[in-house]
């Protein structure tokens, strides 16, 4: 009897070698899901699919259902993105981003938005100039983290649900997952945040990737607001970020 098929759009997040020419690939699916393929003779030189795999393209995957992975049968190249692969500045950010969706997704678990605002991010990154990359990897960041369910909040208190505005001192709560108020910071453990950074993460999270490509990159504001969402992911994820621990010791920016 033969296999059940499917075919899904996909970005590719991860490849893992299996034996001599094969490759193991985690994607991201056009529902949002991740599905988890081989493709064989992937590393092979003379194979398509050497070429149409790489990290971070867009492909059309054609696939037959195994009982753990699928089998990738024929693969059609959508968008290459080659120019995050060409320097490793953009190398560094577009991983963040392959490294968070690949921890947060779940094969059979669809996040309908999810496929089209990652595609989007990676051509964001793409396109922009190098000083406005670790802006649009913290805007990448902070909105992936909402449509899989972890939205920080950056304007109520975690604790009451009180407004905080944005002052001196304001404090964030990794383990609540948001800003806290003076009243509550007694009850909570919390780290310092500075309210240029919160009022920023809320440019990011609010802003379209259009808007943010015409905004100042403000480097140490945005790696500010990713160390904050290194310490959510920490702990609602369950494991940092290997790729931006990288990106913050690499001197890259």
């Amino acid at each position: 009897m033969a296999q059940p098929s499917f075919s899904t759009k996909a970005l590719v997040l991860r490849k893992t070698a299996l034996g001599e020419s094969d490759l193991i690939l985690t994607l991201l699916g056009e529902d949002g899901s991740q599905v988890r393929a081989v493709a064989k003779g992937a590393r092979k030189p003379q194979s398509a699919n050497s070429s149409r795999l790489e990290l971070f393209s867009e492909v059309t995957v054609h696939c037959a259902q195994g009982k753990n992975l699928a089998t990738i049968t024929d693969t059609k190249l959508l968008s290459a993105h080659e120019p995050l692969r060409w320097s490793p500045e953009r190398t560094a950010v577009a991983s963040v981003l392959a490294e968070l969706l690949s921890k947060t997704t779940q094969p059979d678990l669809a996040h309908t938005q999810l496929f089209a605002a990652s595609s989007r991010a990676f051509q964001a990154l793409e396109e922009a100039t190098e000083e406005k990359l670790v802006a649009l990897c913290a805007a990448a960041t902070i909105k992936t983290l909402s449509f899989v369910g972890f939205r920080p909040s950056l304007n109520r208190c975690v604790g009451c649900g009180d407004v905080v505005v944005p002052q001196h001192g304001v404090r964030f709560s990794a383990e609540e997952g948001g800003v806290v108020c003076p009243r509550c910071r007694a009850h909570l453990e919390t780290i310092a945040v500075s309210p240029e950074a919160i009022t920023w993460a809320q440019t990011l999270l609010g802003s379209t990737y259009d808007t943010l490509l015409t905004l100042p990159g403000k480097i140490a504001l945005s790696f500010e607001v990713l160390r904050l969402l290194q310490s959510l992911i920490r702990i609602h994820v369950g494991s940092s970020l290997r790729s931006l621990d990288f990106l913050f010791a690499s001197g890259l920016f």
